[in-house]
């Protein structure tokens, strides 16, 4: 294989003509698997004769043939020849440092990937030898004499630093006890550069003229001692050198953070860039090995308070310092290992170093702590929403739209992924503070809100923010006040319900206060809420049993108190309260995809009859105040759970099924051409009416039937993807065969009987159903008519029945006559 080719070759790869790249392409993939072309790449790479561009083309292909063919692996049967792999070995780590920085980096990253393959059993000296031109280019006398030797050694620090990256995400035991075995060594050698970039930093800080090289080292020295510090010490505290050197990157995060109020227009983004990757070593140093950084508690908790103090003007922290402080909160406020929860239990043990974490965070959350955490966390949401909001107006869009369009998403997985990640933060941390504290935690956010409603010394008096912190206030309830119900504790419990019952009160109160003004955002909070309230109730049914028994009188102190709000929500005059008021009341079956499964209904203690007029006419009004599919599902699943709570052979059962006809009629015209829901109907129908029921009524359901079984619903059941309309007249034709056993008089169903034998053919019914309606059709056709037509009836249902054939049709037949 000759070398220039494949040098001509590389820069069709880049060429704007589609024919010369195609070409190009389907000949390097041919030779791909030919001995030597690796070695070609690298040769091609290390040239000085050739072009820029076909160089780092060169090594771009290299690294791409690492990656798939330096080991052999199922699927690909080519592997780099031994020989071919050796000489690559041997000449990438000094191309790492070529004068061009596109072709280092691309050798920089080959070098990492082959040291994950290789490293230790067949380069084991690879570390030895990066540390070792480390080491030699790294003295703080050097590194003053020139740019170019800041130049060389950060990019021995980048070769580092990558093939660290790669050593430290392997997962199999052995490679975790190597990573273990080499990282003292490895820390050693980069902290001490650290030290060195740091000290260059901050003299060169005080004259404004910091070099682009000693950001950079400082960047890389940072980033690497973040891998080898929370991936290579099973227990960094135990380790006096690693947490001293910690807690020196902390402090050195402390002082930038304290810094970015004083530094000018032009230096801000170099600070930022420093101090960002230093709060993300001081972050994952917390998330992973918390005990190393207790002495910084503290320290850092100074900031938290800063950054949460809404007292005062905060000062100049750019938006990613503030997402890096909060990710460390909520690292420190979250972790189930360290804190105890809200019940006290923590597993500490007898460890004194643990011990005194939680003393240390406990310490600076007691009192005015926990308050001002809560309170400035709420409002840096609301801060990053109010941000929206004025984009949305600004953009002319409907803001109840806008903010609507993910709320479904929102509420069943209680995150804020269209908020960004500092509201995501805040948020995180105040949940996590909810599930730790409880109650004491819950009454911070009561206040605030009492504070929204009230007064205005919370936020500026724009009616945007203040919704928001209503929000804000529901949003992180939610999911903790759940949680504190599956808790079991009474206490929490109690302090749920209370708080529940006055926030609902309160956003009526203040929505009629306004006299129907509500801002979009003011309807999402009651939404919210109501939607807070159900969940509430459902996880403490189904902390119960599972569901709502009929004659089940007992009912729980949080079941008592919410379902009335629920209820009064229903009269709401806003049609999405009401609609999230319905959908909040229904208990639907676990894990279950049936169309006909039976909901259960949360009701108030007392008469059903007693409000069954009122749920009956929010049925209908919701049912019919939007043509959305969503809120005619939520009307039929009411109207379910309220069917079943009827006894079919009862008295009072036909009068409550009496009573709930009107509504079934009404919204099976609402419900138009929904074949899903229209079996639903059905199913109600065939569940709970009982014979005095059907007898009484004939017309009603010989209507439904009939629009059941009509021609547009036959042609969508003969086309493939007829399947709803197939099984909507299958349960058309049981409810059929029930009206028939109940009716006095079989003449007004003959002309039903017509459609129900092409409704048969179609849905190629079961054997129980051909006996039934050919029992039918001996009780509309009688004795005689039956003999004449009893052959090609039962021709007919042999060429439909999926379980008969023509003799057991012939034989029943003659059974049955």
């Amino acid at each position: 294989m000759e070398g220039n080719r494949v040098a001509g070759l590389l820069p069709l790869l880049v060429s704007g003509n589609q024919g010369e790249r195609s070409g190009a392409t389907m000949v390097l993939r041919e030779m791909e698997t030919q001995p030597g072309f690796s070695a070609h790449l690298l040769e091609i790479g290390a040239r000085g004769d050739v072009g820029a561009q076909v160089r780092w083309l060169a090594m771009m292909y290299l690294k791409n043939q690492v990656h798939r063919f330096w080991v052999k692996r199922s699927g690909i049967p080519y592997e780099i020849e031994a020989a071919e792999k050796s000489v690559i070995r041997e000449n990438i780590l000094p191309l790492s440092l070529d004068v061009d920085d596109s072709i280092a980096n691309q050798s920089a990253l080959i070098v990492a990937k082959i040291s994950r393959f290789d490293f230790p059993k067949v380069w084991p000296n690879v570390l030895e030898n990066i540390i070792s031109a480390l080491q030699a280019v790294s003295s703080e006398s050097d590194m003053a004499d020139s740019e170019d030797k800041v130049r060389r050694c950060n990019r021995v620090m980048r070769v580092l630093h990558y093939s660290i990256k790669d050593l430290s995400s392997k997962r199999l035991v052995s490679d975790r006890k190597t990573f273990l075995q080499l990282a003292p060594a490895v820390v050693a050698a980069v902290v001490q550069l650290w030290f060195i970039f740091r000290s260059k930093y901050i003299s060169s800080w005080s004259t404004q003229s910091v070099s682009e090289g000693i950001i950079q080292g400082l960047v890389l020295t940072v980033k690497t001692l973040r891998r080898l510090l929370v991936s290579g010490f099973q227990k960094l505290h135990c380790d006096e050198q690693a947490t001293s050197i910690a807690v020196s990157v902390s402090q050195f995060f402390r002082d930038l953070v304290a810094s970015t109020g004083n530094t000018s227009a032009s230096s801000s983004g170099t600070l930022e860039r420093v101090a960002y990757f230093h709060g993300k070593f001081v972050h994952n140093v917390l998330a992973a090995q918390p005990l190393a950084l207790v002495s910084e508690v503290d320290g850092m908790f100074v900031h938290y308070f800063s950054l949460c103090d809404i007292s005062v003007s905060p000062r100049m922290i750019t938006p990613k310092l503030q997402i890096v402080l909060l990710r460390c909160l909520h690292a420190t406020v979250s972790s189930s290992k360290f804190i105890p929860s809200m019940q006290g239990i923590s597993r500490a043990g007898d460890d004194p170093v643990l011990q005194q974490f939680i003393e240390n965070v406990k310490k600076n959350l007691v009192a005015d702590g926990l308050m001002k955490i809560i309170r400035g966390m709420t409002c840096q949401f609301v801060k990053v929403k109010a941000e929206e909001v004025e984009e949305v107006l600004e953009a002319g869009v409907n803001q109840l739209d806008a903010f609507e369009r993910d709320e479904e998403d929102e509420l069943e997985s209680a995150g804020m992924s269209e908020c960004g990640p500092a509201a995501y933060f805040a948020l995180s941390i105040i949940d996590a503070l909810l599930c730790r504290y409880g109650s004491t935690a819950l009454h911070v956010l009561v206040l605030l809100q009492r504070e929204a409603l009230e007064t205005s010394s919370l936020l500026p008096p724009q009616s945007v923010e203040a919704d928001l912190v209503r929000e804000a206030c529901y949003h992180v309830i939610g999911s903790a006040c759940v949680t504190m119900i599956k808790a079991k504790d009474l206490f929490e419990q109690v302090v749920v319900v209370d708080m529940a019952k006055s926030y609902l009160q309160n956003e009526f109160e203040r929505f009629y206060g306004q006299q129907g003004e509500a801002h979009p955002t003011l309807i999402l909070a009651l939404r919210r809420a109501v939607w807070m309230l159900g969940k509430l109730v459902q996880a403490d049914v189904s902390e119960e049993g599972g569901g709502i028994k009929k004659g089940n009188t007992q009912v729980s102190p949080l079941h008592s108190s919410l379902v009335p709000l629920l209820y009064s929500a229903l009269e709401f005059p806003c049609t999405a309260v009401q609609v999230a008021a319905a959908a909040s009341l229904v208990v639907e079956p676990e894990a279950s995809d049936d169309w006909f499964d039976r909901a259960s209904l949360l009701l108030p203690q007392g008469d059903v009859h007693c409000f069954l007029p009122a749920v009956c006419s929010t049925i209908l009004k919701v049912s019919s105040a939007e043509d959305s599919l969503e809120v005619k599902n939520v009307a039929v699943s009411m109207l379910r759970g309220l069917a079943s709570q009827i006894d079919p052979k009862s008295d009072q059962g036909s009068s409550f099924f009496h009573f709930l006809l009107p509504t079934i009629s009404s919204l099976w015209l609402i419900i138009g051409s929904e074949r899903r829901l229209q079996v639903s109907l059905l199913h109600v129908i065939l569940d709970s009416a009982n014979e005095d029921v059907m007898s009484a009524n004939p017309d009603i359901f010989c209507q439904i039937i009939e629009a059941a079984l009509a021609q547009e619903v036959l042609n969508e059941a003969s086309s493939p993807a007829g399947g709803g309309s197939v099984i909507l007249m299958e349960t058309a034709t049981d409810l059929w065969l029930k009206l028939m056993s109940t009716a006095s008089s079989v003449e007004k169903h003959i002309s039903l009987f017509a459609r129900i034998l092409p409704a048969i053919q179609v849905s190629r019914g079961p054997r129980e159903t051909i006996l039934r309606v050919m029992e039918a059709y001996l009780l509309l056709g009688g004795w005689e008519r039956c003999q004449h037509v009893m052959l090609e009836l039962s021709y007919l249902l042999s060429t439909s029945c999926r379980e008969m054939n023509l003799r057991e049709v012939l034989l029943l037949s003659l059974q049955l006559l």
